[in-house]
């Protein structure tokens, strides 16, 4: 292994061959945690020539272990910067399944754009409205938890010890959104994941998010969203596709 690793760093010199320098490298995963819109223009959002390193003679599956590295770093600087674990590793986890099943390195790239912009956005609306009192950091930490589950205002009032209608007031303070407008966000943000990433019927996602019906389910996302769960999949389908005949 030593001898193989002095070769292959003599080959590099004289190929002039250097690896992205590292300060640059978390640069970019900081200015990802800290919803920094920037990076959306900058030179990382394309597929990177220079810098990468070779980790498989194989060029797809060198995009995808580099791409799978890049997720699994973004995922950690957003988690240290105040996302939510639960959250952040579901979003890894379902980019990282698109990568495992995605053989066409245009779509590879187009995963990594999206990721990068998800993961942004994220960050953006989540340091927007950041919480800085303990009964509003617990409720948000236990939405996290329990969003699966049928919650009501009260339940999650009781869970942190404090009043509801003063958790209520104090939420929309600190976050300028309603307790329980921002439940059904923080829900419908699970929904279009599944709408997009699965082929989970809306039945199936309204009992997994704690619904009481497709109908309430439908309902309650087409108030956040603007359309059914089914229109929403559909546009997602149909962007797709538009996409890619303008790769073409």
């Amino acid at each position: 292994m030593n001898r193989e690793l002095k070769q292959l760093l003599i080959q590099q010199r004289e190929d002039e061959a250097y690896h992205i320098p590292l300060e640059k490298e978390f640069h970019f995963y900081r200015s990802i945690a800290q919803g920094d819109l920037s990076v959306l223009e900058g030179d990382m959002m394309i597929e990177p020539t220079e810098g990468m390193g070779t980790l498989s003679l194989d060029t797809l599956r060198n995009m995808k272990y580099h791409l799978i590295i890049l997720i699994a770093m973004i995922t950690r600087f957003c988690i240290e910067g105040g996302l939510s674990g639960e959250e952040g590793y579901t979003m890894s986890d379902l980019y990282i399944r698109q990568i495992d099943q995605t053989h066409d390195p245009v779509k590879l790239a187009q995963i990594k754009r999206d990721a990068i912009t998800e993961f942004t956005h994220t960050m953006h609306n989540r340091n927007k409205r950041r919480p800085t009192s303990l009964p509003v950091i617990q409720a948000i930490d236990y939405i996290d938890q329990h969003l699966t589950a049928p919650l009501r205002v009260q339940e999650i009032a009781d869970a942190v010890s404090c009043n509801a209608d003063y958790l209520s007031r104090l939420f929309k303070k600190e976050t300028g959104l309603n307790l329980s407008r921002f439940l059904l966000e923080q829900k419908c943000h699970s929904a279009r994941y599944m709408l997009e990433n699965s082929t989970a019927t809306c039945t199936e996602i309204a009992a997994f998010l704690g619904f009481s019906s497709c109908s309430h389910f439908t309902e309650r996302f087409k108030k956040v969203e603007g359309m059914t769960p089914e229109a929403y999949r559909q546009s997602k389908v149909r962007n797709t596709i538009t996409d890619f005949h303008e790769t073409l």
